[in-house]
């Protein structure tokens, strides 16, 4: 919006836009993460040009692009876009539509060998403006890329597709490496394009061709030029993982060969193709093949068909048989594949199926098209489990309504005779489909409006109609496995097939959004300062804004000044990774400054985490308070790398001064005992060769040393049901004293636990499955009974160190064991356990924090959740960090308290002479702040943030508190955890009888 200052606004007639000329403020801020750096770019003010996007294109589900039309100008049935060698729908794995994960792309595949294929991806037409910059931008990759027979190309057409010219020549040598492509075609200004990328195989068996992130766009009034490039993109995809085979769950799991031996597969289904807009069949892939076939002689009681019968896994086994229905005569047979075309008269027909092998077809499909008008009467096969399968079908033009979303839909017709009605709707009439994916039967959805009453549910491949008044809705996705929804998209358009949202989700059982039904007002014009892209009417609210010209722009880190530029970028180098930076821009004028523009980052390198400062809430009764965050470990990587997390509040593990300590390296358990059996239990000695079995492999340790283990597969299902203690000898302790665990395990549970392990999944117990389970335990009565202190130990698959303080579960006992406890569900073929340098340690009193895990070894691409515990009591209040080294490299996360209470060097609570709010610090502020406050008396205190119009915007304290002098951290956040505008706020500290106020600035 324009900021009218002493400058003279300028009305032209009576139009209810507005012309200014002001001191801009720089926009469009956007940052770019690196390692130790931050790339920081803005909106050239003095560059006045606006771009306008003509197509955007992510190919976010695994079907034909709605925004698109394949057309196969050499057709053999096999190969080209969107189809593998023997016909069937294919399609690739890309890149997710905002580059941060796996999604789908736009792929072509060759044909069999010695036969050609030539296939266009279309889409347009587009109109060029005059004077204007077009691009057309995009990623492509190869599949087999050293096979390459012909050249791929990127065409344009200003003729309707008549003829095309060649804008692009694709180079297959980049191979699997995903490549950004920028091509200007600025020359066919004015004109009415439309745009091909046209895969070539003339011999087949050749390469395949995948397209991504597809962007034509034009940039107006631009002074600038564009150029040809080829940049590999800095993403972690590879030939194995971006594969040419169509979009399902990998089910198949890494962890050694057993795990192939033994999982319970879910079966994978056929990818099922979704059109979730009108008219977007996909194009016939016979219908071209055969299309100088003959006519038929009879036109008005014959239909001139394609037969087409695909190949599929299992050819030599399929035979069929087309019968007249009524006499019972074969018109036509044979087996796969099969290609043909010819002249039956319309009528119903029966299908005879058979499968040799009585397992169906396995991905051999019949096809069959009228070749008049490519209308698809049949396309089948045959259901698994089945030898011999029957099907009537009905081959001719039967008439009625075929549009889902009409009242009278008629789902047996295949010929639409304009008969559709609709429903009126008097408010905004919607309409939904989710495609397939590739597990249907886990998808369902509901559309709620803004009070959480629900509209409608769902399921998928089917059409639904609401009619709704203006306004915003929430879109509810639920997944019964749990696994996202594996390529299913809910889509929704209006009467004018505007697409109001094509939504899906890759992960969890549940997630949502939110769209907008009916019109919405604003200013919809790209030039205008307060355009608005989700406006679909014009309020004529527009304003103009020519500002001043710039003569440079300032930069600011952390709210100060660090250097200028005349560029709209500036690069900030040597930083902290993992700490949040507020990064600012302001516009120097001749006439004067701009107010300054923030933005906040965070450079990452290979490992990240969340959040940025550890804030522990001090005011629950709990006797702990503890935190879980978690690490993650970038793919690129590469290999597995250890880590390790430290405090100077933590504990300090020396074997040496450990209260116990059991190495395993002799050759006896020294401070621990298997009871399991007279003549020597379960728990066994040896390193990673002795220990080792065929489906258990155990690493190396931590220090590479001997350790203690179980191995339940080496003993086998004939084992029957495995359960063993390792326990430790008695040890004392003083009273009050703290006391904590520490020791190296190695337990994949590649299974999960008896009580919790997925039966679907080769979860289970009492032998019906994989389960197994690992306690950590205490007891003050010599085993009469057990405290668990941790039942979690398993699911990383790589050594890790575990620590427990343990003194809350003592209870106050001076004698007691420990031991870990392993059971293989009751007779489980299970894995196994490794167990090294277990010990019990006597912390001092700046010991305070538990870190668990706080050492190991960690796979790339992984995630390593943490917990972390400190006493709860004001002795324990000391801001202090937690040092990361992971992935190669060194990072720190600050910890620090909400509330604390000011103590002496002697640990005595500070009692101040009278109420009191004090200024806070820093002031201004961002992102946080503490808040210094003193109370003289118990009172029940609230202490709240007011916004500059009086409404309480975060209620930071309401609770009885003891006399003394506290401070109180604040993050910038709302009660709801919203992150607050840039402005003045004001602190209220409230008791019984008194109230004081201070203002305080939140920088952004």
């Amino acid at each position: 919006m324009a900021r009218f200052l002493s400058i003279t606004a300028i009305f032209i007639f009576n139009l209810n836009f507005y012309f200014s000329q002001d001191i801009c403020i720089p926009s469009e801020l956007e940052v770019e993460s690196g390692n130790r750096n931050i790339f920081f770019s803005w909106k050239d003010i003095n560059d006045n040009s606006v771009e306008n996007i003509l197509l955007e294109e992510c190919f976010i589900e695994c079907a034909y692009p709605t925004t698109g039309v394949i057309v196969h100008s050499i057709d053999n049935g096999g190969g080209g876009w969107y189809r593998w060698f023997d016909g069937t729908p294919y399609c690739g794995l890309g890149l997710d539509c905002n580059l941060e994960g796996e999604g789908f792309a736009a792929a072509a595949f060759w044909p069999d060998e010695g036969i050609p294929v030539d296939s266009r991806m279309i889409f347009g037409p587009f109109d060029i403006s005059n004077e204007a910059l077009t691009s057309v931008e995009f990623v492509e990759s190869y599949v087999y890329g050293e096979a390459t027979l012909d050249s791929n190309l990127v065409e344009i057409s200003i003729d309707g597709g008549d003829n095309w010219e060649t804008v692009f020549v694709s180079d297959p040598s980049i191979l699997d490496s995903w490549t950004a492509r920028l091509i200007d075609i600025s020359n066919y200004q004015g004109q009415t394009i439309l745009l091909s990328f046209r895969y070539i195989d003339s011999n087949g068996n050749a390469e395949g061709w995948k397209i991504d992130q597809l962007v034509v766009k034009e940039a107006v009034e631009a002074e600038r030029s564009f150029s040809q490039h080829n940049e590999p993109l800095d993403l972690d995809y590879s030939i194995q993982e971006l594969s040419i085979q169509s979009y399902g769950p990998d089910e198949i799991q890494n962890f050694y060969e057993k795990l192939v031996v033994k999982r319970v597969d879910r079966k994978l289904n056929k990818n099922n193709f979704g059109f979730p807009i009108r008219n977007s069949n996909p194009v016939s892939s016979s219908t071209q093949s055969i299309a100088s076939s003959r006519n038929c002689s009879d036109p008005d009681n014959e239909v001139e068909l394609s037969v087409v019968v695909t190949e599929g896994n299992w050819p030599d086994e399929i035979t069929w048989f087309l019968n007249d229905s009524i006499s019972g005569e074969t018109v036509l047979s044979g087996g796969a594949p099969f290609d043909t075309a010819l002249c039956l008269p319309v009528g119903y027909y029966n299908l005879v199926a058979l499968d040799s092998y009585g397992d169906g077809w396995n991905d051999s499909y019949m096809t069959i098209t009228d070749i008049s008008n490519g209308s698809v009467y049949f396309n089948f096969t045959s259901p698994s489990g089945y030898a011999e399968y029957f099907e009537t079908i009905y081959l001719g033009p039967l008439y009625g309504c075929t549009d889902p979303l009409a009242t009278n839909w008629d789902p047996s017709v295949n010929t639409d005779d304009g008969s559709c009605e609709y429903e009126l709707c008097e408010f905004n009439q919607v309409y939904l489909y989710c495609s397939p994916g590739n597990w249907p039967e886990e998808v369902s959805w509901s559309i709620e409006d803004s009070e959480g009453n629900q509209i409608v549910e769902g399921l998928v491949d089917q059409y639904y109609t609401i009619c709704v008044p203006t306004g915003e809705y929430k879109v509810n996705g639920f997944d019964t496995y749990g696994d996202g929804w594996n390529g299913s998209v809910l889509t929704a358009v209006d009467t004018s097939d505007n697409v109001l949202f094509s939504w899906t989700f890759n992960e969890g059982y549940y997630d949502s959004t939110y769209f907008w039904a009916g019109p919405k007002y604003g200013c919809t014009d790209p030039f205008a300062d307060n355009y608005d892209p989700s406006a679909t009417i014009d309020d004529s609210s527009c304003v103009y804004t020519s500002c001043y010209d710039v003569t440079a722009y300032a930069i600011y880190k952390d709210g100060l000044m660090v250097g200028s530029t005349t560029s709209n970028y500036h690069s900030f180098t040597g930083l902290e990774n993992g700490r949040e930076y507020n990064l600012g821009v302001g516009a120097i004028y001749a006439e004067g400054n701009s107010e300054i523009s923030y933005i906040d980052a965070v450079p990452w390198n290979n490992v990240t985490f969340d959040p940025l400062v550890i804030n522990l809430d001090t005011l629950i009764n709990d006797e702990m308070l503890e935190y879980e965050f978690s690490l993650n470990i970038d793919d690129d990587v590469f290999y597995t790398s250890p880590f390790s997390l430290t405090s100077e509040l933590g504990l300090d593990v020396d074997y040496q001064s450990s209260m116990l300590f059991s190495s395993f390296n002799e050759n006896d358990f020294t401070t621990m005992y298997d009871p399991s059996g007279l003549f020597g239990g379960l728990w066994l000695l040896g390193d990673p060769n002795r220990a080792s079995s065929q489906f258990f492999p155990y690493d190396s340790t931590l220090d590479s040393s001997n350790f203690a283990y179980i191995n339940d597969d080496a003993i086998g299902a004939a084992g029957g049901a495995e359960s063993a203690y390792l326990i430790t000898s008695e040890i004392t302790r003083s009273p009050g004293q703290r006391v904590f665990a520490t020791f190296d395990v190695y337990f994949p549970q590649p299974y999960g636990s008896c009580s919790n392990g997925d039966p679907d999944n080769g979860g289970g117990t009492d032998g019906s499955g994989y389960s197994e389970d690992l306690f950590f335990m205490v007891s003050a009565d010599f085993g009469g009974t057990w405290t668990v202190v941790d039942s979690t130990l398993g699911g990383n698959p790589n050594w890790t160190s575990r620590m427990f303080e343990i003194t809350d579960e003592l209870n106050g006992a001076t004698s007691f064991i420990a031991a870990l406890y392993y059971t293989d569900c009751n007779g489980n073929w299970s894995f196994g356990v490794g167990v090294d340098n277990f010990a019990i340690h006597s912390a001092d009193q700046n010991e305070l924090i538990a870190i668990d895990p706080y050492a190991g070894w960690a796979e790339a691409g992984s995630t390593i959740d943490v917990l972390l515990s400190i006493p709860n009591h004001h002795t324990s209040y000391t801001n202090t960090s937690i040092e990361i080294n992971a992935g190669y490299e060194r990072l720190n996360i600050p910890v620090v308290f909400g509330l604390t209470l000011g103590t002496d060097d002697n640990g005595n609570t500070i009692i101040p002479l009278k109420n009191s709010l004090h200024q806070n610090y820093p002031n201004p502020f961002n992102p946080t702040t503490t808040i210094p406050f003193d109370i003289i008396k118990t009172d029940q205190i609230k202490l709240s943030v007011y916004n500059v119009k009086g409404e309480i915007v975060r209620t930071l304290l309401n609770s009885n508190l003891t006399p003394g002098s506290y401070e109180m951290r604040w993050d910038g956040r709302s009660d709801r955890g919203v992150i607050l505008s840039a402005g003045m706020y004001f602190i209220e500290l409230k008791g019984t009888s008194f109230r004081e106020t201070s203002k305080m600035i939140y920088l952004k």
